[in-house]
């Protein structure tokens, strides 16, 4: 998968490395195309579409299969945005970032739309969160002044 991003949408296309760009799959027609993220499932099925947004709109997630399966979208009650968008291992749920001004936090969103904070950093800016396959592990993009690398295990 793939998006070629315009002043006026987004376009996704399937992509075969031998073949090439294969078939349009989706098309979103919006304004403010770069401030969207999305993320394909580790089993391949759907891609999670969600828009950065600040202000007071509710964020929301919206999931496309691409086996022609019908769309979903997740409600994110109480929260204004999504920094990032990335898959769960397991394609059960997924990592997201709020944005924030002063704070942010690090997500785990399932695929009813129930949210469960992970991590409130202080001082600190979690950008994104991508899984080890096996689920294990986070690689965490966090802004601070210094370099460093933790290890966390999800229980």
């Amino acid at each position: 998968m793939y998006s070629v991003v315009s002043e006026h949408d987004i376009t996704f296309f399937t992509y075969d490395p031998l073949k090439g760009p294969i078939a349009q799959v989706y098309q979103i027609k919006d304004d403010v195309t770069q401030l969207y993220n999305w993320t394909l499932s580790p089993d391949g099925t759907m891609i999670a579409i969600a828009k950065g947004k600040w202000g007071e709109e509710e964020a929301r997630i919206h999931l496309v299969r691409l086996n022609g399966g019908p769309d979903r979208w997740l409600n994110l009650t109480g929260w204004h945005g999504l920094e990032s968008l990335d898959w769960a291992a397991d394609s059960k749920g997924l990592w997201g970032a709020s944005t924030g001004e002063r704070e942010n936090a690090l997500l785990h969103i399932d695929l009813q739309g129930n949210v469960k904070v992970v991590w409130r950093p202080k001082k600190l800016n979690v950008g994104w969160a991508i899984p080890s396959r096996d689920g294990r592990y986070l690689a965490l993009h966090v802004n601070s002044g210094s370099a460093n690398a933790w290890m966390l295990e999800r229980p």
